[in-house]
């Protein structure tokens, strides 16, 4: 996955928990307010399907079908401008440079920012990891040094002198529930151990490390913090419901038992991270709430008739936004898969030989991969139009491939230009020297240039090009000829005994010019057959 697929799922995944946490949010607030709310158990329930919905659209996130649907949010590029795209060409998935729309002029290596963005990662998953590994061997050291009172399968039941208030937690294999040996021949003592017991049923022990692992993966967001929290919220209310609506314990027993762990906590140490537990949030005062809840029966709640559709709602929202986020860094760079793809589309309709390699993928990059090459091969395509007509019409009159359009967009970008405009003082759209004109019956003197006559000038070329398929009996040289001269390219394979263009393009024995024409010329034609790769 490249940098900028990262970069997008990432930024993608924290648009998607930000709008989910939103959505459920207000959806609780609007029932609470019309006097219909879930039930916690639901709540909860929920909560944990939207969870992983968030995640499983996060991970099939770079799978999705690329649509540019907004503006992006930054672009990528394989150089910073056509000038130095020699120099920095590179199609590595960590190089190239990231301009944002807001200021495309200044560029930022991708390399730089990935570099930055690991070794934070790394620092902060090392941290995190530390952390956990020191709270579960705190509770491991916990459970060791208590006695185990009860097994029942895979869940155990230990006596701790060590703490002042009971928790839960799960490693694999083991459902562990800790009660303080301060609550032993209490009334208090039966309700601790099925409130931890209901943990561990609602799977809130497994959750918390999942949780963990979203604060770890959303460090910046200060969202997955306050979803953290509420769902350790509702997990309480949700055993409370569970264990005083089933009337496994009477709901004045069960308040004063809450309020007697909440007066043990003030002195118990912070909860480690993989732990749940009675003193969860007392400081916080939900105590109070939590009390009021569990002795008010009266209120209607609703259940999963209404949670389903819910469910559903926030979900199609997540998935129509986890798709429309997918251009919001765009990847200018083209890739070899890419580049072949475009081939096969512009094999369906061409009559030129069509060949895509490393050679014809860099001038792609140029085309589409740097910002100035891009803007030119759109104006380029653009002034085309006004041209087509009368470029076609020869074409056709001459039969030739309609693929040779392509020349004038590589010679010229289409502006007929004038001597004066160029070194070699070349000029037309076709980019033809004096001489050259002159052999194909082109009035150039002082008073007249008809290379700038547009009928002219595109007949000339055509017949020029004929005249070298005639003699190499092939397209590709024929356009290589018609930047070097026939004679040259002759030359060459006399000397390479081969008529491969790509071989004589290898040898070394043209000039760098020459060498970078038909590449140059095959790439323009696949831009050229695929205009929706350049929009």
């Amino acid at each position: 996955m490249t940098f900028a697929q990262s970069a997008t799922t990432y930024i993608a995944s924290n648009i998607l928990l930000c709008l989910a946490f939103i959505l459920i949010l207000s959806t609780t607030i609007i029932l609470k307010i019309t006097g219909k709310p879930l039930l916690h158990q639901i709540q909860l329930k929920l909560q944990y399907f939207i969870i992983a919905m968030v995640i499983g659209i996060t991970a099939i996130h770079p799978f999705i079908p690329q649509r540019d649907i907004f503006k992006p949010f930054a672009k990528v590029w394989v150089a910073e401008s056509g000038k130095n795209f020699v120099k920095n060409y590179s199609l590595s998935g960590v190089q190239g440079y990231i301009s944002s729309s807001a200021n495309s002029s200044k560029m930022f290596e991708v390399s730089s920012i990935g570099v930055l963005i690991i070794g934070i990662a790394f620092l902060l998953f090392i941290l995190s990891s530390v952390k956990l590994v020191l709270d579960l061997r705190r509770l491991l050291q916990i459970r060791s040094h208590g006695y185990l009172v009860r097994k029942i399968y895979q869940l155990r039941i230990y006596v701790s002198n060590e703490i002042q208030v009971p928790f839960s937690f799960w490693v694999p294999g083991q459902k562990n529930v800790v009660i303080p040996e301060s609550l032993v021949g209490k009334p208090e003592y039966r309700i601790a151990i099925l409130h931890e017991i209901h943990h561990h049923r609602q799977s809130d022990t497994k959750w918390v490390y999942l949780l963990w692992g979203l604060r770890l993966f959303f460090i910046a967001n200060p969202i997955v913090y306050f979803w953290s929290r509420w769902v350790a919220e509702i997990q309480e209310f949700a055993c409370d419901e569970a264990l005083v609506g089933h009337q496994k314990v009477e709901s004045l027993a069960y308040a004063n038992c809450l309020v007697q762990v909440a007066q043990s906590a003030l002195n118990q140490e912070p909860q480690p991270i993989c732990a749940t537990g009675l003193m969860f949030l007392v400081d916080r005062k939900i105590l109070k709430r939590r009390i009021v809840t569990m002795l008010d029966q009266k209120k209607s709640k609703l259940g999963w008739r209404l949670a389903l559709p819910i469910g559903a709602a926030i979900v199609a929202v997540l998935s129509v936004t986890a798709y429309a986020s997918q251009g919001l860094i765009q990847d200018r760079r083209v890739s070899l898969s890419q580049a072949q793809e475009m081939g096969r589309v512009a094999e369906k309709t061409s009559e030129f030989p069509i060949v895509v390699n490393e050679r014809v993928l860099k001038w792609l990059n140029y085309f589409m991969g740097t910002p100035d090459g891009r803007e030119k091969v759109k104006a380029a395509l653009t002034r085309m139009e006004n041209y087509r007509g009368v470029i076609e019409k020869k074409l056709e009159e001459y039969q030739l491939p309609n693929e040779l359009m392509a020349i004038p967009l590589i010679e010229s970008g289409y502006r007929n230009l004038e001597p004066s405009e160029n070194p070699i003082r070349a000029a037309g759209l076709w980019q033809f020297i004096a001489s050259t004109a002159h052999n194909f019956g082109l009035r150039v003197d002082d008073e007249v240039d008809e290379r700038l006559t547009i009928e002219l000038a595109s007949d000339a070329a055509i017949r020029y090009l004929l005249g070298n398929k005639l003699r190499f009996n092939d397209w590709q040289l024929s356009t290589l000829a018609y930047n070097a001269g026939e004679n040259a390219v002759q030359e060459v394979m006399n000397k390479t005994e081969s008529r491969d263009p790509w071989v004589l393009i290898r040898s070394g024995q043209l000039s760098s010019e020459t060498t970078e024409y038909l590449p140059k010329l095959m790439a323009a034609i696949l831009v050229m057959k695929n205009p929706n790769f350049i929009q």
